[in-house]
């Protein structure tokens, strides 16, 4: 066998889509001319003509059974006296507690990430000097507008009870 051929051979074989015709020459190669192969290549070919010769018992199948049949009776058996157990220590009562308690930490954690990624307002300590003059005079506009409101509220119901008075002298 060339190096060219050997190359294709070994090639087909890591990409899957060699014969066994092939493989059988590559097995061959490799035990008749070593100096071709590399010592992973001759060491694998070496491994699978091991692994080809080794046979299992004569009794390995009941055996098997067996073992198998015993370890799935005893994963049944634990299985149903773990759920028995998970049954003794389940409390029904808790189940609207644990609600109640999960949606008010996810409430928690909705209020936390909105603070998070939507900070609050500036605070009037955090003002610059021109920013804090300027909401002073605005506080000051804002309360004068407030009590002349109030000025107002105080002449309506004024007004109101006047109103109320005509009506009943009208009657």
């Amino acid at each position: 066998m060339d190096l060219r051929t050997k190359e294709l051979l070994i090639e087909k074989y890591w990409n899957g889509t060699s014969s066994q015709s092939e493989e059988q020459l590559l097995k061959r190669a490799c035990s008749l001319n070593p100096e071709l192969f590399s010592k992973e290549e001759q060491s694998l070919f070496a491994g699978i003509a091991v692994i080809n010769t080794l046979e299992l018992p004569s009794n390995f199948s009941s055996e098997f059974l067996d073992k198998l049949e015993y370890k799935e009776a005893h994963e049944k058996y634990a299985v149903s006296s773990a759920v028995n157990e998970a049954r003794v220590i389940s409390r029904s009562w808790m189940k609207p507690i644990m609600k109640i308690a999960a949606t008010m930490l996810l409430l928690v954690g909705l209020g936390v990430g909105y603070h998070q990624f939507f900070p609050t307002t500036k605070t009037v300590t955090s003002l610059n000097p021109s920013e804090r003059a300027a909401f002073e005079e605005s506080q000051k506009a804002l309360m004068l507008i407030a009590q002349k409101m109030d000025k107002v509220k105080l002449l309506s119901s004024a007004l109101e009870k006047f109103d109320v008075t005509q009506d009943k002298i009208r009657r």
